[in-house]
């Protein structure tokens, strides 16, 4: 039986006091907060809730001219139950690390050798240069649907598409940047301004609103790329044979949790209704593929696969339960896109979402790959 060692576990009484606080929270929206939002609808919301809404929320006031009060309604509740669900993981996280320290730093510290460091670099910069060698042509041409540009977040601090000369100092210097990031000299910095202009570049494709998710993963665990840069260097200068990669932790779990959330958005925008035969039918007619239309005609089909995928994307954190599990749902990630292209269309036979399965199947400790450097 594994031994549990507590470190650091809270009295019961800070335990009750966060869920009654909670549960008080979660009575204040059901009782108040709903009321309010129905009031702001109404144009009859006190002046301070009004002032909020403009701040959090301000296409509300227009797009209330385009929906039904029920639409608000809906999306404040998901927002509460996206908080709830972030809580509960982060709870949940939090007894893992306070209860099985042993596993838990076996987890979040995978031993590898700075060279295979160095490995997982290269394949980082080899999917980076194939997911975005042809961006800078691709934003050029957009300049003729410049008067549609509308920027997300923080690139409204600078409202209006990029020039010209801006896009190709942003590509060639992303270039640049990705293929320094391999030698010696300034490691860190290249990694960091690689990563940068990326993820800048990926912005403006979605200032469009045309959100290619084909890359999603790849932005999110990119951020840790100057982490393991920075470990590896730190490994190197002290002659290690071996070192705990945690940035290597970060970059799996960024990759599971994007289909953790695609899975639970899925579910929460869709509803169950997302799960039905009769909507999965509807998208396989309209992507209109050869495997798409023979499997439209199959109602067992048709009600089966878009189970297996919710379950898949859900359930694609058990790749840190063990070996076993992770070349099963690697296996099963494999077969997911590539029905995803066959059936409907999305992607290619080959994808960065599973190119990036390399980072969960590292090297091991008597690998070739493994010699220290």
């Amino acid at each position: 039986m594994m031994r549990r060692k507590h470190l650091g576990r809270k009295p019961l009484y800070w335990w009750l006091f966060l869920v009654g606080l909670h549960l008080a929270g979660l009575l204040l929206y059901v009782l108040y907060i709903r009321s309010l939002i129905t009031a702001a609808y109404q144009g009859e919301a006190p002046d301070w809730f009004t002032q909020l809404i403009k701040g959090l929320y301000p296409r509300f006031f227009t797009e209330q001219h385009r929906f039904p009060m029920a639409f608000f309604l809906e999306k404040a509740d998901q927002i509460l139950l996206r908080y709830l669900l972030f809580i509960s993981m982060a709870g949940g996280v939090y007894y893992f690390y306070t209860s099985y320290q042993q596993p838990w730093r076996k987890l979040t510290q995978p031993q590898i050798t700075p060279q295979q460091a160095y490995w997982l670099r290269i394949a980082w910069v080899v999917i980076s240069l194939w997911a975005a060698y042809d961006w800078q042509g691709i934003l050029l041409n957009m300049h003729r649907a410049a008067a549609f540009y509308a920027p997300i977040s923080f690139y409204r601090l600078y409202p209006v598409f990029p020039s010209k000369i801006l896009i190709q100092l942003c590509w060639w210097g992303w270039l640049v940047a990705t293929l320094l990031s391999l030698t010696r000299w300034k490691t860190t910095l290249w990694t960091s301004l690689s990563v940068g202009l990326f993820i800048i570049q990926q912005g403006w494709l979605w200032g469009f609103h045309k959100m290619d998710h084909t890359w999603a993963s790849l932005n999110y665990m990119s951020l840790w790329m100057p982490l393991l840069v920075v470990q590896q260097q730190q490994a190197q200068r002290k002659e290690k044979t071996f070192f705990p990669a945690s940035a290597l932790f970060l970059i799996q779990v960024s990759i599971a949790f994007v289909y953790l959330q695609a899975g639970l958005e899925k579910l929460l925008v869709g509803g169950w209704g997302w799960l039905e035969g009769a909507t999965f039918r509807t998208f396989l007619l309209s992507a209109q593929t050869d495997m798409g239309r023979w499997v439209a005609q199959h109602d067992f089909l048709c009600q089966l696969l878009p189970v297996l995928g919710i379950i898949f994307e859900l359930g694609f954190l058990a790749v840190f339960i063990s070996k076993f599990w992770r070349i099963i749902w690697l296996i099963a990630g494999i077969l997911f896109h590539l029905g995803t292209f066959l059936l409907l269309g999305a992607g290619w036979y080959i994808t960065p979402w599973t190119l990036l399965y390399i980072f969960y199947i590292f090297p091991q400790k008597n690998s070739h790959l493994a010699k220290p450097v």
